[in-house]
C-alpha cells in the first residue's frame, strides 16, 4: 500500500497543474460542506452543556408575526399561576457597557438574567457562586476571558468594577458559553441590576418584548403544558382584557407557545428563516461537491486514458487487477485527503468572516477530535467511490495497442457517462448562478424603492438608554444636542424615535375617527426641524411645533393632572394614511382632530391635529405590506439624533469630538442615514454575497471539466482533425468541430438548469412584498456567463487542434 501510495504522490509531483486543480476545486467544495456541517453542530443540534435540553423551553409571542421574545410581565405571572415549570427566568442580552477596573477599561456584552437562569440552563461557574452573582444588584460575574482582560494580573473573584458609576462585586468567574446568548455575553449581572435601565413599564407592559423568558418544564410534564399555561395567563390578563370584540375574532390563534431548546433553531420564531438559510448553504455546498468530484472524476480520467502505456507495462509485468484498481483507488484517496486538509485550512479561515456575515457560530468547536474524524472518514471515502471509474478505465487497456503507441479510449459507455458528467456540471454552475442573480438583482431592486424620504448626507447618532427611558429625557442628550449645534460642519439636526427605514423599533397603535375605520399605525415622534432634514415632501399644510410639550397623560400622573384630558399633539401623516382615514383629499385632513394612543383593536382617547400631510412614505421594508405612518410632532428627545451637513467626514469629527463630555461610558457607533436604512436588508445582502461566490466558483469548476473534456475531445478526435485539415478544412471548421463536443450538452443543461434556476429565483421572491419586475432575465445571463466560461476552457484544445502536425498525429 505503501508503494502505492508513493507512485500516487509522484504523479502528483510530475503534473502539478492537474494537481492543483483537482485539490484545489475539492478543497473549496470540502470547505463549504463542513462549514455547513458546523451550522448543524452548533446551531440545530442540541447543545450538549445543557441538561436534559428538551425540557427548556423558550416563551414566543406572537405580535402579527411569531417573535423569540416574550413580555417580561409573564415570568412573574406563570409564577403566581403555578405554572408546571421547576424554574423560569427573564434575560436581556446585547448590551455593551464600559467596564472600569482601576485605571483599565473594557467594553462587555452583558447578560441582564434572573437566578433561576442558572437551574434553566446548568450554568456552572470556574470560580465563585454565579447564582449568588445574579441575585445581588450589586455583584456581577465575568467570563475568564473577561477577568484577564479585567484582571491580567491576578483573581478577579471579590474585585470591584465600576459600570455606569454604579461599583458593581465580581462574585463568580464563569466558562464562555456563547451559544445559550444572541449577543456577545462577557459579563452577567442581576435583572434587577442598576446598570440594566430596565424600566417599570418594560417590566410590567405585555406587549413589550425586549428580551426572553426562559423555563425549565417540571418533572412529569411537557413543554406544551407550559405554552398552554403561558397562553391561560395570558387570555386573563390584559393583553387579551383589553382587546375589543372585533380584534379577538381577528386574532383567534395563540398568542403564546413553548418552543424547546433543541427544535428552536428550525421550529422557533426564527425557523422559517433558518431552515431557508441552512438548506440555501447545504443545496450550495451539496452541488459544489458534486461539481468538484464530477470534475475530479473528469480530469482523472482523462489522466488516466493518458497514462496507458504505464498501465500496459504494469500488466504485462503481472499486476493483476485488484492491485490496479488498489493503485487508483488509493490514489483518489490520497487527492481527497488533501483536499480535506486543505478545506479544513479553508473553512478555518474562511469561519469568522462567513459567521459575521450570516450570524452564524461557525468558528466555535471546528477542530474537535469528533469533526475532524467524520471530515476524515467522508472525505476518504467519497475519493475511494471516485477512484473506481478511473480504475475501470485502467482495467480495459488493451496492453498490445497501449504498447504499439495506439491511442486508448474508453468506450462509448465510458463517453457517454463522463460527458453526462459535463452535462451536470453545466446544469449545477447554471442552477446556481441563476440563483444568484435573482438575489443580487432583487437586493438592488429592493435597495433603491421610493421611500418617501432622503437619506442622502445623514449621520445618525444612537443616544445611550434612550429606549429605556419613560417620561423623561435622556440624561445627557440635550445638552449633546445643543453642542452639536455650534460645531463647524453640522447645518441641521433632527431628533427622531428612530431612523426612518431602520426596522429596528415601531410603534404601532391604534388611530382613528369618527366614521372610520380604525388603523394600526406607526407613529414616530420627532421633532419640527426631522420634515427639513429627512427631506419630507409636504403637499398640504405645514408642520409647526406645538406651544408646549404636547405628550399623552402618563398613567403614574396623580390628582387633577390624572382627572385632566389628554392634550392635543400635533401630527403629520402621509396620504396614504389619510386616504385611509376617510379624507378625500390631503386638504380636507389639514387641521382636522383624530384619535391615537389605542391599543389591542380599541381606539384611542389622545387626540391628534393634523397640522400637514406629506407625500406617500414607506419606511417598512420590502417584505412587509405598507402600514399608516403618523409623525408626532414633539419638543422632548428622542432615541436618534440625526445631524445634516455638505461634508460627512466632517459630521462625524464633529460628533467624535463632543461625545465623549457628555457618554464617556458609552460606545459611539454614528452611522450613517443610508448606512442604517440598509441594515433591514443586511441578511439578505450577506447571503446574496455568498451565493454570488459560490457561482463563481461554480463557473471555475465548470470550466475544469469543460477543460478535460475539450482535451480528451482533441486526443480522441486527432486523426479525424489531421485528416480534415489535409482536405483544406481552415480553423474555424476545426473549431467548430471540437465545440460540436459541448453544444448538445450545454443544450441539455439549459433545458435542465435554468427551470430549477427559475424556481429558485421565484422562492427567493415569495419572501417579498415587494418584488422586481422581469427578474427573470438573470437566467439568459447565467447561460451567457456559461457560454463564455465554457469558450475560454476549450480555447487552448482547441488552438492546440488548429495547430496540430499530420505526421505526429498519423504515426501507427
Amino acid at each position: 500500500m505503501l508503494k502505492n501510495l508513493r507512485v500516487g504522490w509522484r504523479q502528483f509531483a510530475a503534473d502539478p497543474g492537474y494537481t492543483a486543480v483537482v485539490v484545489g476545486g475539492l478543497a473549496v467544495a470540502i470547505a463549504c460542506c463542513f462549514l455547513v456541517a458546523q451550522i448543524v453542530f452548533n446551531e440545530v443540534l442540541p447543545d450538549l452543556e445543557v441538561p436534559d435540553p428538551g425540557q427548556v423551553v423558550t416563551l414566543e409571542f406572537h405580535q402579527d408575526i411569531w417573535r423569540e421574545q416574550a413580555p417580561f410581565a409573564l415570568a412573574g405571572a406563570l409564577r403566581q399561576a403555578n405554572a408546571p415549570a421547576s424554574a423560569i427566568a427573564r434575560s436581556l442580552d446585547g448590551n455593551s457597557l464600559a467596564v472600569h477596573a482601576g485605571t483599565r477599561t473594557v467594553r462587555l456584552g452583558f447578560v441582564f438574567a434572573d437566578a433561576d437562569i442558572v437551574d434553566i440552563f446548568g450554568l456552572k461557574s470556574s470560580a465563585g457562586d454565579l447564582r449568588a452573582a445574579l441575585t445581588r444588584p450589586d455583584a456581577i460575574a465575568l467570563t475568564a476571558p473577561a477577568a484577564r482582560k479585567l484582571f491580567p494580573d491576578g483573581d478577579a473573584l471579590g474585585k470591584t468594577v465600576v459600570v455606569h458609576g454604579h461599583a458593581l462585586t465580581v462574585l463568580a468567574v464563569v466558562p464562555e458559553r456563547p451559544r445559550l446568548f444572541q449577543g456577545v455575553s462577557d459579563a452577567f449581572a442581576s435583572f434587577d441590576s442598576p446598570v440594566s435601565n430596565i424600566g417599570p413599564d418594560m417590566r410590567t407592559d405585555w406587549n413589550w418584548t425586549q428580551g426572553n423568558v426562559f423555563a425549565r418544564v417540571a418533572h412529569g410534564f411537557r413543554p406544551a403544558d407550559v405554552g398552554a399555561a403561558a397562553q391561560a395567563v395570558y387570555e386573563k390578563g390584559p393583553g387579551r382584557t383589553m382587546m375589543s370584540s372585533e380584534r379577538q375574532q381577528v386574532l383567534a390563534h395563540d398568542d403564546l407557545r413553548a418552543t424547546p431548546l433543541p427544535r428552536q433553531y428550525l421550529h422557533g420564531a426564527e425557523g422559517h428563516r433558518h431552515a431557508m438559510q441552512l438548506l440555501g448553504m447545504a443545496g450550495g455546498a451539496a452541488l459544489m461537491l458534486a461539481l468538484a468530484l464530477a470534475n475530479h472524476v473528469n480530469l482523472t480520467s482523462v489522466r488516466t486514458l493518458a497514462r496507458a502505456r504505464e498501465i500496459a507495462v504494469r500488466k504485462t509485468l503481472g499486476a493483476d487487477p485488484w492491485r490496479l484498481v488498489l493503485q487508483f483507488v488509493l490514489e483518489s484517496a490520497l487527492t481527497a485527503a488533501l483536499s480535506a486538509a486543505i478545506g479544513l485550512l479553508l473553512a478555518w479561515w474562511l469561519a469568522p468572516a462567513i459567521g459575521d456575515l450570516l450570524y452564524l457560530r461557525l468558528a466555535r468547536g471546528l477542530f474537535a477530535p469528533d469533526r475532524l474524524a467524520l471530515l476524515a472518514a467522508v472525505s476518504l471515502a467519497l475519493g475511494a467511490i471516485s477512484g473506481l471509474y478511473p480504475a475501470r478505465i485502467a482495467l480495459g487497456v488493451n496492453c498490445v495497442a497501449a504498447l504499439a503507441g495506439r491511442t486508448h479510449t474508453e468506450g462509448a459507455a465510458g463517453r457517454a457517462a463522463r460527458r453526462v458528467m459535463t452535462g451536470l456540471q453545466f446544469a449545477l454552475a447554471l442552477v446556481i448562478a441563476g440563483g444568484a442573480g435573482a438575489m443580487l438583482w432583487q437586493n438592488r431592486f429592493v435597495a433603491t424603492l421610493p421611500r418617501g424620504i432622503d437619506t442622502t448626507g445623514l449621520l445618525a447618532v444612537d443616544i445611550p438608554n434612550a429606549f429605556f427611558v419613560f417620561g423623561g429625557s435622556p440624561p445627557g442628550a440635550i445638552p449633546f444636542r445643543d453642542a452639536l449645534s455650534h460645531e463647524p460642519g453640522v447645518e441641521a439636526l433632527a431628533w427622531s424615535m428612530d431612523v426612518p427605514g431602520r426596522s429596528m423599533d415601531k410603534t404601532y397603535q391604534t388611530v382613528g375617527r369618527a366614521a372610520a375605520p380604525v388603523l394600526n399605525a406607526n407613529v414616530m415622534p420627532v421633532d419640527l426641524g426631522f420634515f427639513d432634514v429627512y427631506g419630507v415632501h409636504v403637499v398640504a399644510g405645514r408642520p409647526r411645533a406645538p406651544a408646549a410639550v404636547a405628550e399623552p397623560a402618563s398613567a403614574a400622573a396623580s390628582g387633577s393632572a390624572a382627572s385632566a384630558p389628554p392634550a392635543e399633539r400635533l401630527v403629520v401623516l402621509d396620504v396614504a394614511t389619510t386616504r385611509q382615514l376617510g379624507f378625500p383629499t390631503p386638504q380636507s385632513a389639514v387641521d382636522q382632530l383624530i384619535f391615537g394612543g389605542g391599543d389591542f383593536g380599541k381606539p384611542g382617547n389622545d387626540p391628534m391635529r393634523i397640522v400637514a400631510v406629506a407625500s406617500d412614505i414607506r419606511l417598512e421594508d420590502a417584505r412587509e405590506t405598507a402600514r399608516p405612518h403618523v409623525f408626532a410632532i414633539s419638543l422632548k428627545p428622542q432615541a436618534v439624533l440625526t445631524l445634516k451637513g455638505p461634508d460627512m467626514a466632517r459630521l462625524q469629527q464633529a460628533v467624535a469630538r463632543v461625545w465623549p463630555r457628555f457618554f464617556p461610558d458609552d460606545a459611539l457607533a454614528p452611522e450613517t442615514a443610508d448606512e442604517a436604512v440598509a441594515t433591514t436588508y443586511e441578511r439578505e445582502h450577506n447571503f446574496a454575497r455568498v451565493a454570488a461566490g459560490t457561482s463563481i466558483i461554480a463557473l471555475l469548476l465548470s470550466a475544469f471539466g469543460v477543460y478535460a473534456l475539450a482535451a480528451y475531445t482533441v486526443r480522441r478526435s486527432a486523426r479525424e482533425i489531421v485528416v480534415r485539415k489535409l482536405y483544406g478544412a481552415g480553423r474555424g471548421r476545426i473549431a467548430r468541430l471540437v465545440a460540436r463536443e459541448f453544444a448538445p450538452l450545454l443544450a441539455a443543461a439549459a433545458v435542465v438548469g435554468l427551470p430549477l434556476a427559475g424556481w429558485l429565483a421565484r422562492a427567493w421572491l415569495e419572501n417579498f412584498t415587494e418584488r422586481s419586475p422581469g427578474i427573470l432575465w438573470v437566467l439568459p445571463a447565467a447561460l451567457l456567463a456559461l457560454l463564455a466560461t465554457t469558450a475560454l476552457a476549450a480555447l487552448r484544445h482547441a488552438r492546440i487542434a488548429m495547430a496540430m502536425r499530420p505526421a505526429q498525429a498519423l504515426r501507427v
